[in-house]
């Protein structure tokens, strides 16, 4: 690995920390850290009924819900078609299953959620479509792909938590 190399990798693995910080955080806490904490209650059953009771509302399928579940996880799946030599697609999806049942376990350990088969779907479908389309940007921008990628996301990072500080303190 050359020296721009190294630095590309470097800004990748940045970009990643902080793309699990934000993923805990949205996964795990609902972006409500001490919400969360403080509202914990009784564990709730663990719904293995895909696309059932838990993503119906007042009468009707969300989809909302199901997108943003998907949307949340095409990073990951991004940073591990990255991160992997060989197998990409396939290794991606199996990371975001495998991520997507600690999160879904954690919730349920810590009474911090629902532990639901659908998110685990969906979660894993995300990981899967951000292995695919790293695909597609290393066929369009070949060598330079992981450092556009890397920037791209950072990029993506600084709003996101831009628009949260904003959300956050325009709400106190």
């Amino acid at each position: 690995m050359n020296k721009n190399e190294k630095r590309v990798h470097a800004l990748t693995c940045a970009a990643f920390a902080i793309y699990l910080l934000l993923l805990v955080w949205i996964v795990v806490f609902k972006t409500d850290i001490v919400g969360v904490l403080e509202e914990r209650g009784a564990r709730t059953p663990v719904n293995l009924v895909p696309f059932g009771a838990s993503v119906i509302n007042n009468g009707s399928v969300n989809t909302g819900e199901i997108i943003e579940n998907a949307l949340v996880f095409i990073p990951l799946g991004l940073f591990m078609a990255i991160f992997s030599n060989r197998g990409g697609v396939w290794k991606a999806a199996l990371l975001g299953l495998l991520s997507s049942l600690v999160f879904e376990a954690v919730q349920y350990a810590f009474a911090l959620g629902r532990a639901d088969i659908t998110d685990v779907i969906t979660n894993t479908l995300g990981a899967f479509m951000g292995a695919l389309l790293w695909l597609l940007i290393r066929r369009i921008f070949k060598r330079r792909a992981e450092a556009v990628t890397s920037i791209a996301i950072l990029c993506a990072e600084a709003l996101f938590i831009g628009f949260a500080i904003l959300l956050i303190t325009a709400n106190r």
